[in-house]
């Protein structure tokens, strides 16, 4: 199988997307907000809290590591790529949390 596409990438989570929407009724301008907030609640379930955020930042991470590689000239360079850090900072109430991919 070849390595998929962003485009294709899009269609997948469109696909994931148009369901979601037909199965909540959720207004079309929160549904990608939503889902991601539905994906905390089935994170907490399977696992805790804890990864479900870890998993954002890995998410966040492969997007900018994919953005990139896509506007390469020559695709045999993406290996010089390296994968973004990212951290994300969640304060709530008197917590400071912060998750990090690196």
């Amino acid at each position: 199988m070849s390595k998929p596409t962003n485009k294709q990438r899009a269609e997948w989570a469109l696909n994931a997307l148009k369901v979601f929407v037909a199965e909540t009724g959720v207004d079309p301008e929160d549904a990608i907000a939503d889902l991601i907030c539905n994906l905390g609640h089935l994170s907490e379930r399977m696992t805790n809290l804890g990864l479900y955020h870890e998993a954002v930042a890995r998410g966040i991470a492969h997007y900018n590591f994919e953005f990139d590689e896509d506007r390469l000239a020559d695709p045999a360079q993406s290996e010089l790529l390296e994968m973004p850090e990212v951290t994300i900072t969640v304060k709530y109430r008197d917590m400071t949390l912060a998750y990090e991919r690196t």
